[in-house]
């Protein structure tokens, strides 16, 4: 159940521009120290919880590329962080296509990113579809605070699925 095909990241942090093409069910990325693995995880996280890092808000300031600041002041262009990630329609709904790209972007003057994709999907449509995906950002652990709060979400999701399941069951 391949989920993402791709994702495009640019201007945050350390990161000015990468794509990440031939997503898999499982990926493992690689690098030395200081070559923006976490960083990479943190705009997912971005992208998927509105938030860089579990309970850390995002600030527009802070996790701007720097060469993209200085391009934009000098050129006195707009400064933006933008996310794009290529779906893959892997629940079969047949209000999207088998393959659609959301594409969120932040700047400074608003609270929300500002979402683009096809004008064919409904917004609502969007909405559920990305309710239905959970994505955990986790830190070095450095505590045993994460597992609990690992386990809890787990917990919720088993619990969830376990209602989905019996009142799909009833319908019958």
């Amino acid at each position: 159940m391949q989920i993402i095909d791709r994702v495009d990241i640019n201007y945050f942090r350390s990161i000015y521009s990468i794509s990440l093409t031939n997503c898999q069910d499982v990926n493992v990325i690689t690098g030395s120290n200081d070559s923006g693995k976490s960083n990479l995880l943190k705009a997912l996280n971005l992208f998927f919880n509105d938030e860089v890092e579990p309970h850390s808000d995002f600030e527009f300031l802070r996790d701007l590329n720097r060469d993209r600041e200085n391009e934009a002041r000098s050129a006195k262009g707009r400064m933006t962080i933008w996310i794009k990630v290529h779906f893959n329609n892997f629940l079969g709904w047949r209000s999207l296509p088998p393959q659609f790209a959301l594409k969120r972007t932040w700047n400074r003057y608003e609270d929300k990113p500002q979402d683009s994709y096809s004008e064919d999907i409904p917004s609502t449509t969007m909405g559920r579809f990305l309710n239905k995906i959970r994505f955990h950002y986790i830190p070095a652990v450095r505590s045993r605070d994460i597992f609990s709060d690992l386990l809890a979400d787990l917990h919720d999701t088993l619990v969830q699925d376990e209602s989905q399941g019996l009142r799909n069951s009833s319908r019958v």
